[in-house]
């Protein structure tokens, strides 16, 4: 599903799942560069990497997908998915921002670990546009 602040989108909302955000390609601009957001503030809360994927999974050619990845490779966190689609899904940048605020504001304290952050990509054709989030 595509999601609010994409480009006039507002009517549609994401939701993050077990392959992250997906929907077409050309969609995805905002929400990459949100994800890449929540990655650094995650890795900066947790004190842990946090990655991020740019992957077209096994969906059709023109639909791109991301994904954030814990620091152990594994999924992210069920509260983590749910910050995420507040993020995805907050209309314009001040409600962006105060997502990110109220994250860096209350940590996440129980995680520990190297900080830092990191970034993979698929080459199908709807990857370069996300790219350049």
């Amino acid at each position: 599903a595509a999601g609010g602040g994409e480009g006039g989108n507002n009517n549609m909302q994401f939701s993050y799942g077990t392959a992250g955000f997906r929907t077409k390609g050309d969609l995805l601009a905002s929400t990459v560069f949100r994800c890449g957001a929540l990655a650094a503030v995650r890795s900066h809360v947790t004190g842990r990497a946090t990655g991020m994927v740019i992957t077209a999974s096994h969906n059709p050619e023109p639909d791109n997908g991301v994904k954030l990845v814990d620091s152990n490779g594994g999924m992210l966190p069920l509260a983590w998915e749910h910050h995420a689609e507040a993020l995805a899904n907050a209309d314009g940048p001040e409600a962006m921002r105060a997502v990110l605020e109220a994250l860096l504001a209350g940590g996440d304290s129980n995680e520990g670990g190297g900080e830092g952050h990191h970034h993979a990509s698929a080459t199908s054709t709807s990857s370069p546009s996300s790219h350049g989030a």
